[in-house]
């Protein structure tokens, strides 16, 4: 395969490209690139071969070298193509499709790799800079299949964020190109065949992360690249699913959801659109047209345990427990194992007065996964109601070494205070107050344990915090008359009563307090 550039270019190709062959040695990635491999993945080795009219003996091999070092540089490959755009007619020359796609970022360029088929003529792939200037990631004047290859650059070519990529093929499909499989040519579309034709120009880039931007820059190539496709056909599927999945990982869950519905156009019972479209309208916050989306998954595919158990988490969120009993233990009748099925379905049975049989349903869910948080904080806050302090804390304790979160903290607090560990609790209720510092409930709690341990002041400033947030009930302001009183603030204790009794004239507590002042 040749490989050169039009003359005046002043671009010297084997000063840039590396060219790998299949038969040479191995292929080694750079420093920082080893390839990631999890449990449970598959290696596939897919080979193109010929009929040579004979019979051949085949024997692949492969060699993998492995590091104990994790990936440092994470490269991506994008890819240029326009096969919708292939209809080329019968003794057309001179067919052209092209495809162009901008940069968000800056990049290293590693690697080309362009691929058509026998109808393949002229393959240019170019970069044009902000600044107008042109850059050459690949020209073959005589496009060979056979040879067709990876092209690994001898170093990395720099592109600044705004270069726009550029890809230009031309294809004959006349009599005179020696290598069109059809006498006489035939009208030719895009296709896996032989007699089929592609159009693709992949490109392995490394995004350089810019200064002071946070995030994956990976991503934002990636919804380049998706937005590009959607451009060129709106009803992309590939590119529909993926900007909706970025858009979820953004918390764009209106968008994605619009993704969602668009890619459903086109295939309505995809189960995984549907089971991910139910997700983002639940946090767009429309969770009863989420439910409609988990059912139709499941009406799509009844086994499909994704669907069923988000579902099943949907009605224990919005308390529609019978509904949700029901398909946990569907889930666990056919996966007994699921740790986290038997978390929640315990919860359901504690909050329906069946204590017992949620007791053993989270200690079922603990024995298969000990630390699963779910369980732990549920299974503490059935020790707790039956006022076993000791163990509700230390169950926890071992979840919030699993997880940061804010309402174990709560939980721990309360016990903490129950069993008169009132540091232990401020220490809890101070780091809920600053996880979540716009709630009411974690200034009252605070000022509530700062009272008894004597920190008046402190659990004066407390209650008023929660009370600027959230004053409308009665008996808030009552505690904080009692608090006034205790600090001898006679005038702002009157006010405080006085306001209790106009949220709510019956009660009591602040009547009694308001005629004993």
């Amino acid at each position: 395969m040749e490989i050169t550039l039009d003359a005046g270019e002043n671009f010297d190709p084997d000063s840039h490209f590396l060219f790998w062959k299949p038969d040479s040695a191995a292929l080694v990635e750079p420093e920082g690139m080893p390839w990631r491999l999890d449990p449970g993945n598959d290696l596939v080795l897919n080979m193109h071969l010929k009929p040579t009219g004979k019979v051949e003996t085949v024997q692949a091999s492969i060699g993998l070298y492995f590091t104990d070092k994790p990936p440092t540089a994470l490269p991506i490959l994008l890819q240029l193509e326009h096969d919708d755009a292939l209809d080329i007619a019968p003794n057309d020359a001179s067919f052209v499709v092209e495809d162009q796609l901008t940069l968000p970022v800056d990049v290293d360029v590693l690697g080309v790799y362009p691929h058509a088929h026998y109808l393949g003529k002229t393959m240019e792939g170019y970069a044009l800079l902000p600044t107008g200037e042109k850059k050459w990631l690949v020209l073959i004047k005589d496009w060979d299949i056979n040879r067709q290859s990876v092209y690994r650059l001898r170093k990395p070519l720099f592109l600044p964020r705004g270069t726009v990529l550029h890809m230009h093929y031309t294809y004959d499909n006349s009599k005179a190109n020696v290598r069109n499989p059809s006498d006489p040519p035939i009208r030719v579309k895009a296709g896996n065949r032989s007699v089929d034709e592609m159009g693709h120009l992949w490109l392995q880039v490394l995004p350089r992360a810019s200064a002071g931007a946070t995030g994956d820059p990976r991503v934002a190539i990636e919804r380049s690249w998706m937005e590009n496709r959607l451009r060129k056909d709106p009803r992309d599927y590939t590119a529909l699913y993926n900007l909706a999945s970025m858009d979820m990982i953004d918390g764009k869950y209106a968008d994605a959801s619009d993704f969602f519905r668009r890619a459903l156009e086109q295939k309505p019972t995809d189960v995984r659109v549907l089971t991910a479209y139910g997700t983002a309208l639940d946090k767009a916050g429309d969770w009863q047209q989420a439910e409609v989306q988990f059912k139709q998954a499941l009406a799509a595919d009844p086994e499909n345990r994704f669907a069923r158990y988000d579902l099943a988490q949907l009605q224990l969120q919005h308390e529609k427990l019978p509904e949700a009993e029901q398909n946990f233990r569907k889930l666990l009748a056919d996966t007994p194992g699921d740790s986290e099925a038997h978390a929640q379905l315990g919860a359901i049975l504690a909050a329906t007065n069946r204590a017992a049989e949620g007791q053993k349903e989270l200690e079922a869910a603990l024995a298969i996964d000990p630390n699963n948080m779910n369980a732990l904080f549920n299974l503490a806050s059935l020790e707790a109601e039956q006022g076993n302090l000791a163990g509700a804390a230390g169950l926890l304790e071992k979840a919030l070494k699993q997880k940061d979160d804010v309402e174990t903290h709560r939980l721990l607090g309360t016990v903490y205070a129950a069993q008169g560990r009132f540091e232990n609790a401020l220490e809890q209720f101070r780091t809920v107050e600053k996880l979540q510092p716009n709630d009411p409930s974690a200034h009252f709690q605070l000022a509530q344990v700062l009272a008894q341990v004597d920190q008046v002041g402190e659990s004066i400033r407390e209650q008023q915090a929660g009370l600027t947030l959230s004053g409308t009930n009665a008996d808030d302001w009552n505690f904080l008359g009692e608090l006034y009183v205790r600090a001898k603030q006679t005038n702002a204790a009157r006010k405080a009563f006085e306001r209790a009794l106009q949220l709510n004239p019956e009660n009591a507590a602040a009547r009694a307090n308001l005629s004993r002042l």
